[in-house]
């Protein structure tokens, strides 16, 4: 009984915390008279409020067990992150919204094994690629393309095109590396017939010890011919 009621409590807090977020935001949105032509300004500044009402809303998301969210709680967070690049593209917040909604969409991809939500992810890192080609999220994101067709869609031939493209327009990048990798591990998979091949110290500790009457015959052949060399 008790366990059900917090669960209740907790479900509520979530839903106060997603509905005080939304609200933030419609104040935000209406601000201004209804007609009022709001300056660059202006619309920066209802941006950055939108951007950390979206924060909240989804901070209070994460807090609820994967179990309990919902598609439709999903898309709430990501229509708020939305707004903010609605508002003012140019908000220095834009691009982290747009990373945001990637993020949730590849997040709801893998959790309710949705292939639309995993493609529309990509489609937003190609979005962030092609209006914001400056923002520091953009190796990132290119690689996040990879990864998705990889291990999301399991298309290993879009998922290489998308890390050569990566090395192709960020060779000197940080995830290069591992782009490099991630076409090595695409082009040589690992066959089920063959066994994994150990590191050193694994096939030390495989290797059985000799019985002791042949460690014991080494040792003699070894003083003979010690003796023999002298």
């Amino acid at each position: 009984m008790a366990s059900s009621f917090a669960s209740i409590r907790i479900t509520r807090i979530f839903r106060l915390g997603l509905s005080l977020g939304l609200a933030l935001a419609l104040l935000a949105l209406c601000a201004l008279p209804a007609g009022a032509k709001r300056t660059v300004a202006e619309k920066k500044k209802a941006a950055r409020t939108q951007y950390e009402a979206a924060e909240r809303m989804r901070e209070a998301l994460n807090g609820r067990p994967q179990g309990e969210r919902t598609s439709r709680e999903y898309t709430r967070v990501m229509d708020a992150y939305r707004r903010v690049y609605y508002v003012a593209p140019t908000s220095s917040r834009a691009d982290d919204s747009v990373v945001a909604v990637a993020e949730l969409l590849a997040e709801t991809g893998r959790m309710f094994r949705n292939p639309k939500s995993s493609r529309d992810a990509i489609a937003q890192y190609e979005f962030l690629q092609r209006e914001y080609p400056g923002s520091p999220h953009r190796v990132e994101g290119a690689f996040s393309i990879g990864k998705i067709y990889q291990e999301d869609l399991h298309d290993n031939v879009a998922a290489k095109t998308a890390f050569e493209e990566l090395l192709k327009q960020y060779p000197r990048s940080s995830l290069a590396e591992d782009a490099r990798q991630a076409i090595y591990d695409i082009e040589h998979p690992p066959s089920p017939f063959v066994e994994k091949p150990k590191n050193k110290r694994e096939v030390k500790a495989a290797k059985p010890e000799p019985p002791a009457e042949d460690q014991q015959n080494d040792r003699r052949n070894a003083y003979k011919i010690a003796r023999y060399d002298i």
